[in-house]
């Protein structure tokens, strides 16, 4: 996800991250959370810089984010000009997707994106552990269904939820402009090259 950070908070973190990066690939995270009603829900997902793109003699960064690790919040900590958390990591169960299932999820996407407007490349799943995040990326949900993927820990799991949200969209998509354009968004829903923070 592209971010541009411009708030002198986000700015002191985001340099922070960087600079704890070269610890090691762990150590400069931060947390990106979905709030409803200034509430934040209680899984997130830990977020490293792949890249400045572009550092302003402001402070401003424009930075590529990569989705790391997600993580249970279990505290937060307002001692720094940036909010804080004490967080857990989790991951799926180690169960494996079932193959019929992912092929059938991938199939609908890639009708949905058809009924969309917008190109697909297939290969780009071929050897992906975790094909959901992929297609949730890109499927148009709203946050509110990211969020319960997100906290989903088995990978058919997810794959079946994308899949009941295609047997939905894919009829509505061709009539919902709004649908359409978070679906061409690739997945980022403000009409900017990147979020900004």
């Amino acid at each position: 996800m592209p971010l541009h950070i411009f708030e002198e908070r986000y700015i002191l973190m985001i340099s922070r991250c960087i600079e704890w990066n070269q610890l090691g690939p762990e150590q400069g995270l931060f947390g990106i959370h979905f709030a409803t009603e200034g509430r934040l829900e209680k899984v997130g997902c830990a977020v490293a810089v792949e890249k400045v793109v572009q550092k302003y003699d402001d402070g401003r960064f424009d930075i590529l984010t990569r989705g790391v690790r997600r993580y249970r919040l279990s505290k937060i900590i307002k001692s720094e000009l940036y909010q804080q958390i004490e967080a857990e990591f989790f991951d799926d169960f180690l169960v494996p997707a079932d193959l019929p299932l992912r092929a059938k999820a991938v199939a609908l996407h890639c009708k949905l994106l058809e009924v969309a407007g917008r190109s697909f490349t297939a290969p780009i799943f071929g050897g992906e552990s975790f094909p959901s995040y992929i297609l949730a990326h890109e499927a148009g949900l709203s946050q509110e269904e990211r969020q319960k993927l997100l906290e989903m820990t088995n990978e058919s799991e997810r794959l079946r939820e994308l899949i009941t949200y295609y047997h939905r969209a894919i009829p509505e998509a061709s009539k919902n402009t709004e649908l359409r354009e978070r679906i061409n968004a690739n997945g980022f829903f403000r009409h900017l090259k990147s979020l900004e923070i």
